[in-house]
C-alpha cells in the first residue's frame, strides 16, 4: 500500500505537475524547431500582449505562467499543429530555459530585460529569470496599438495569431 507521502504527492501531480516531462519538453523543442530568433521574439511580443491584454494592471510575469501559457497556442497555430495540453506545455519554460532549443526564447527574456522593459525579480535552478516584473516602458509597448511604429521596427507582425 502506498504511503501518505507517495499518495499526495500524486494528487499533486494530477493537477499540478511543477515541472516539465519528456513528452511535455519534446513537444515544446517542436514548436519551436525550424523558427528564427526574431519569429520567437515576435511570437513572445504577441504572448505577453495577449496575457497583459487579459490582465491589465498586472505587472509581474512569470516565464511558464504569464509567458508560457499564451505562447504555446500561437506557437500550435504558427505550425499548424494541435495546441496540446497548455498547463503541461508551459513547464518547459520554467525547468527548461538552459535546453538548447530554448535559446530563442532565452535570449528574448534578455534582450526585454537588457531593453529596460522588464526587471528580473527571481532566477530557477538553472540561473534564468522566471519571475519579471515589467517596466513602465514594458507596460507602454504591451498596450499600444498594433500599427504602431515601435512593433514594426522590433519585426512584430501585428496580424499574427
Amino acid at each position: 500500500m502506498a504511503g501518505a507521502e507517495e499518495l499526495a504527492r500524486a494528487a499533486r501531480s494530477q493537477y499540478h505537475p511543477g515541472m516539465s516531462t519528456q513528452e511535455s519538453r519534446a513537444a515544446v523543442k517542436a514548436l519551436l524547431d525550424g523558427l528564427s530568433d526574431l519569429e520567437i521574439r515576435e511570437l513572445c511580443i504577441k504572448a505577453l500582449r495577449l496575457w497583459h491584454a487579459k490582465a491589465p494592471g498586472e505587472v509581474h510575469l512569470q516565464m511558464h505562467g504569464s509567458l508560457g501559457r499564451e505562447i504555446i497556442p500561437l506557437l500550435a497555430s504558427r505550425k499548424n499543429a494541435p495546441e496540446g495540453d497548455v498547463n503541461a506545455l508551459k513547464e518547459p519554460f520554467h525547468d527548461a530555459t538552459h535546453e538548447p532549443w530554448m535559446t530563442g526564447v532565452v535570449e528574448f527574456v534578455c534582450w526585454f530585460v537588457r531593453a529596460g522593459l522588464a526587471i528580473p525579480l527571481s532566477g530557477a535552478v538553472n540561473g534564468y529569470p522566471i519571475s519579471l516584473r515589467l517596466s513602465r516602458a514594458g507596460v507602454r509597448l504591451l498596450e499600444i496599438d498594433d500599427d504602431h511604429p515601435l512593433l514594426q521596427g522590433l519585426g512584430v507582425d501585428p496580424t499574427l495569431t
